[in-house]
């Protein structure tokens, strides 16, 4: 797995809940109508309500609770009120405005057993929003591709009954690889054939609603095919865009063994080489690299999935605990030496710049990075030995651009002169044209966009997007990133009708993310008011305050002050 595609991740979020309110009292002298958007809640008539003067009180039966690390909150026209008192069965929120217009609740609730959580907004005076009426059209819908959508726990209902594994697609709209498997994979014959057996679900890890499922099952990447049995034991995943031969093996290994890796534990014989290899690589997949350590050790000569696990091990220790920093640059450093030909000693050069200090030495390692990255670019039989042990996913066929896009990346972080940096992604952006991608080839396309972009290449980038959506006219992910293209172009008053347009076919993080970039198109439009009612509306949402949306919300609060600059 490629470090790269680690942009996604993941993905953290809460599924969100609309029990059906039946004693709210209202003290008020105006009478609040509640609506319940979403009427087949397996949360449904766990939570009352009750709205008494300025209190605002949340109860939650027996059996369900409250997720209190989730950002519950009560918006009153535009401010944002926490609880002031939060447990696992009862939220109040007190010392409330006397008077407003409208509010919502945003209540998190999880079943004992967490085996979900419903997030559920609570509308004062109104329906539910466009928003809500989008999400519910899709949910629990299966796709075309034989996919329910955003339900997990139907699938899982269907897996128990039927006697079936589960296969979990975790993916997003914005990721090259996850658009390569729904144009490429999943609408084949011989996909269709590998997964006859299975109960398939896909799951939008962009979606509020399915934070709480990336977290659970550790999500690092997408996409990311987990493979597991009704009790949601998990028996393999595989991560990234892969080939047919490796969706053939992987299948066909589970289908030879489909015991949970957990039941493999338990049963472990050290003494099969075998064995510990099929466990390892099973444990490398699922993130448990310490553990996987153990097992792949023992296979002689190492299998190339060893030192990957050493490296990710000492990362998460580095993670948890700063003081493992020394280990974990020992640990890239001896993986780049045992392994100097592979294309992965350029991710793991880069990950180690960024743990040095030292500027001389930061700069020895970039120019090895880049002199051996130039190397395989130049060579065609060095190229294809390069990446043989490295799982390039995405670039499936475009190796040459893989190698490009991490010379960039350990250009830009080395954090040299910001000259170098846009001609390491102009380098890219030539590799990408030079391979005379289709802009109807879904996922390569995306990604030649993204460079193009990344490369303030912006003409390219704006006409590129606009040969895309000629064959695809509502990718909202295409339109933003055309959006990106028109603001770097100057274009003000295209963007902001490109960013409305992306705007009204965006939900969730994608949504914010282009409100971002509309609130910047109005502003230097002089749309001064447009771009402060936006930005107050997604600062005022709840979700905003979610840790994967830091960046975000920093934005947002800088946009803030702009505006209050120019009214």
């Amino acid at each position: 797995m490629n470090r790269y595609i680690k942009q996604s991740l993941v993905c953290y979020v809460l599924q969100v809940y609309k029990p059906l309110m039946k004693n709210i009292k209202l003290s008020l002298s105006v009478l609040f109508l509640v609506f319940n958007a979403q009427a087949e809640l397996r949360s449904a008539g766990a939570v009352t309500t009750e709205l008494k003067g300025t209190r605002f009180t949340v109860s939650v039966k027996s059996g369900f609770h409250l997720n209190e690390k989730a950002p519950n909150a009560l918006t009153l026209d535009e401010t944002t009120f926490k609880p002031t008192r939060l447990a696992s069965q009862a939220a109040e929120f007190s010392n409330l405005p006397k008077a407003w217009s409208k509010g919502r609740a945003s209540l998190y609730v999880c079943d004992d057993a967490i085996t979900f959580c419903e997030m559920h907004y609570v509308d004062l005076k109104g329906g539910i929003s466009t928003q809500e009426k989008k999400e519910s059209k899709t949910k629990g819908q299966m796709n075309k591709h034989g996919f329910i959508e955003d339900d997990l726990n139907h699938a899982i209902a269907l897996a128990k009954k039927e006697r079936r594994l589960l296969l979990v697609d975790f993916s997003a709209r914005w990721c090259p690889g996850c658009v390569r498997f729904e144009s490429e994979t999943f609408n084949t014959k011989e996909f269709k054939q590998l997964t006859q057996d299975y109960i398939k679900v896909k799951i939008d890890v962009d979606r509020f609603e399915n934070v709480v499922l990336s977290e659970k099952f550790k999500i690092a990447a997408i996409p990311t095919l987990l493979v597991m049995d009704s009790e949601q034991k998990e028996v393999n995943r595989l991560i990234d865009y892969q080939p047919s031969s490796v969706l053939n093996r992987f299948f066909s290994a589970i289908k030879m063994d489909p015991s949970p890796i957990q039941q493999l534990l338990d049963h472990a014989t050290p003494q099969d080489s075998q064995f510990a290899l099929r466990l390892g690589k099973r444990l490398v997949d699922a993130g448990r690299y310490t553990e996987s350590i153990k097992y792949l050790s023992q296979v002689k000569p190492n299998p190339v999935e060893l030192a990957y696990a050493k490296v990710e091990a000492a990362a998460s220790e580095y993670k948890l605990n700063k003081e493992y920093k020394n280990q974990y640059i020992k640990t890239l450093k001896d993986a780049i030496e045992n392994e100097p030909t592979s294309s992965r000693a350029i991710v793991w050069r880069t990950s180690l710049i960024g743990l040095l200090e030292d500027k001389a030495e930061i700069k020895k390692i970039m120019q090895e990075g880049i002199d051996f990255s130039d190397a395989l670019l130049a060579d065609a039989q060095k190229l294809k030995s390069a990446t043989e042990s490295d799982l390039v996913g995405e670039f499936t066929n475009y190796e040459s651009l893989l190698v490009a896009v991490n010379r960039a990346d350990l250009i830009e972080t080395a954090d040299v002169d910001p000259v170098l940096i846009k001609q390491a992604w102009g380098k890219a952006a030539d590799i990408g044209k030079s391979l005379k991608i289709s802009p109807t080839q879904s996922g390569p396309a995306l990604r030649y966009l993204i460079i193009l972009n990344q490369a303030e290449l912006f003409e390219d980038a704006n006409q590129w997007a606009l040969k895309i959506l000629k064959s695809d006219p509502n990718n909202a992910d295409v339109q933003r990133r055309r959006l990106k293209a028109l603001l770097g172009l100057k274009r003000y008053s295209e963007a902001v009708v490109v960013g409305e347009k992306s705007l009204k076919n965006s939900y969730d993080r994608n949504e914010i993310w282009v409100a971002e970039s509309l609130a910047k198109a109005y502003l230097a439009t002089k749309k001064t008011q447009q771009a402060k009612s936006l930005v107050d509306k997604y600062l005022n949402r709840s979700e905003i305050e979610w840790s994967n949306l830091k960046a975000s919300r920093k934005n947002l609060e800088d946009l803030k002050v702009q505006i209050s600059k120019e009214l």
